[in-house]
């Protein structure tokens, strides 16, 4: 009845993705960054953002895109460059709003749409999250067992549950 993945698989894959999940990097501080700055409500949507950026992702390494960003040295360039400008562009705005840098001030206050997207855009530009989504998620795919592209989003998915 659900044949579309290798059970035998999915122990250690959850467990793999639980311990990528707790291991603190760019995506968790910039998550807890906005909650200290912006309230709870700012840094869940941030968080929900980046999990659009990785679904973003997941349909990108289906598709075979991001195969190809892994490839080519210019498309990953370009990538990696846009997502620098974008991420300068945030730190620019930080510094013109002095207010923003300290903790206690909720002066100056980003929209939770703009949280989200904000959370998003950071994920998307990110060529690392590609990279890992592409070495990650293919080590718990049998090919045996279904269509790989079922494989590759089902497990995505469970990755950012997790």
């Amino acid at each position: 009845m659900f044949d579309f993945l290798d059970y035998s698989l999915l122990p250690a894959f959850i467990l793999a993705a639980f311990i990528v999940c707790i291991t603190p990097g760019p995506d968790m501080a910039f998550v807890i960054s906005r909650s200290i700055s912006q309230g709870r409500r700012h840094g869940i949507a941030t968080a929900i953002g980046i999990q659009m950026g990785t679904l973003v992702h997941i349909l990108l390494a289906v598709l075979g895109l991001s195969a190809i960003l892994m490839t080519s040295v210019w498309a990953f360039l370009i990538i990696k460059y846009m997502g620098a400008i974008y991420l300068l562009y945030l730190g620019i705005q930080t510094l013109r709003n002095r207010e923003g840098i300290h903790v206690t001030s909720n002066n100056i206050r980003v929209s939770i749409y703009k949280a989200f997207w904000e959370g998003a855009l950071t994920d998307i530009f990110n060529p690392k999250v590609a990279l890992f989504y592409l070495t990650f998620i293919p080590q718990f795919i049998n090919p045996d067992t279904s269509n790989i592209n079922s494989q590759f989003i089902i497990l995505g998915i469970i990755l950012g549950i997790i």
